[in-house]
C-alpha cells in the first residue's frame, strides 16, 4: 500500500468524482482509476460503486476513509518532526490562491523564498477560498490566500489586508446601474454565489439591512464561471475593487458608484504545522513582503 494510493482515494471519497479528484490530483484519470483498483485489490474490498453523478462510497469506504485520513496525517506529522530535527528548511511547499495572484503579491513572495530559502520548491495551484480551507484541514496542502478567516480550529489565518467590494455588470450596462439606487440594482439580475462564499453574505446582508433581496437568476461558485457571465450579459456580481476597477478602465464591465462593504484577505495555513520549517518559512517571507508586524 502506497502513500499515494491513500491520497486518491481521499481525493475521489471527497470530489465523488474521477475527473475532478485528477484534476485535483493534477495526474490523469486512468491513474485515478488504477490507484483505486489496487487499493482494492490489496484491501480485499469495494471503496467505491458508480452512480449516474458519479463515485459513492461503499460501507467499507466509508469506514476506511477517516483510518485513511489519519495514516496521511500521521505521515505528514513523520515529515514535519525530520525537517525539525534536521534544521533544515527544503522541500515542496504547496500554496493555493484564490486572489488574482498579484493582488496577494505572488511574485514577490515567490521571490522572497528563493532568495531566502533556496532549497525550497513553491508549487501554487488555484481553489475557492472553501475549497482552500478545507484542503489545508485534510494535510493536501500547506496553506493558502482565502477571502475571510477560517472557523476551524485546525486552520490558523493571518490577516494580510482588506479589499472594498464593488458591484460589476455587462460593460453595455454602464448608464443603466450609473444613476441606480439599491431598489433598482436589487432588481436587476444577479450571477450569485453559493452560501458558502463570503460574497453572497456580505452582499445579502447589504441587501437585508434595506429590506430587499436582490433577483438571483444563476449561481455560480468558480470567479472565471463568474466573469464570463457578467461579460456575456447575464447579470451582476461581486468583485474586490482592484480588481473590478481594472476590469472598468479595460472596458470589460460597468462599474456601480458604491461600495458594499469589506472583505479580509488571509493566509491560512495548518494549525498543527505552525512550528513547520516550510510553514515558518512562509510566514517569515510573509511578513517581509505585507511588513507585518513582527509577533
Amino acid at each position: 500500500m502506497e502513500l499515494y494510493q491513500l491520497r486518491t482515494f481521499v481525493a475521489v471519497a471527497q470530489e465523488r468524482h474521477l475527473t475532478r479528484a485528477a484534476e485535483r490530483l493534477h495526474i490523469s484519470q486512468p491513474a485515478v482509476s488504477a490507484h483505486i483498483r489496487a487499493l482494492e485489490d490489496e484491501l480485499a474490498v469495494a471503496l467505491f460503486f458508480r452512480t449516474p453523478r458519479g463515485m459513492s462510497l461503499t460501507a467499507a469506504g466509508e469506514a476506511l476513509r477517516a483510518r485513511a485520513l489519519h495514516v496521511l496525517a500521521a505521515a505528514d506529522d513523520l515529515q514535519l518532526h525530520a525537517r525539525a530535527l534536521s534544521g533544515s528548511v527544503a522541500g515542496k511547499v504547496r500554496l493555493a490562491v484564490h486572489v488574482e495572484p498579484r493582488f496577494v503579491r505572488l511574485p514577490e513572495l515567490t521571490a522572497a523564498l528563493r532568495k531566502r530559502f533556496a532549497e525550497m520548491r513553491c508549487e501554487f495551484r488555484q481553489a475557492m477560498s472553501w475549497e482552500i480551507v478545507r484542503e489545508i484541514r485534510e494535510g493536501e496542502i500547506d496553506g493558502g490566500f482565502i477571502y475571510g478567516a477560517s472557523e476551524l480550529p485546525e486552520v490558523r489565518t493571518e490577516h494580510l489586508r482588506d479589499f472594498r467590494l464593488r458591484v460589476v455588470g455587462p460593460a453595455s450596462w454602464q448608464q443603466r446601474i450609473d444613476r441606480a439606487g439599491w431598489p433598482e440594482i436589487a432588481d436587476l439580475p444577479w450571477i450569485w454565489t453559493p452560501d458558502h462564499c463570503l460574497f453572497s453574505r456580505i452582499a445579502g446582508a447589504c441587501f437585508s439591512e434595506r429590506g430587499l433581496s436582490p433577483r438571483q437568476a444563476v449561481v455560480a461558485d468558480h470567479e472565471a464561471v463568474l466573469c464570463s457571465l457578467v461579460a456575456s450579459g447575464v447579470g451582476l456580481t461581486v468583485m474586490i475593487e482592484d480588481e473590478a476597477v481594472e476590469a472598468f478602465r479595460n472596458g470589460a464591465v460597468s462599474l456601480w458608484p458604491e461600495s458594499i462593504g469589506t472583505v479580509p484577505l488571509s493566509f491560512a495555513y495548518p494549525a498543527r504545522r505552525a512550528d513547520d520549517p516550510l510553514v515558518q518559512a512562509v510566514l517569515h517571507c510573509l511578513g517581509t513582503v505585507w511588513d507585518l508586524p513582527a509577533e
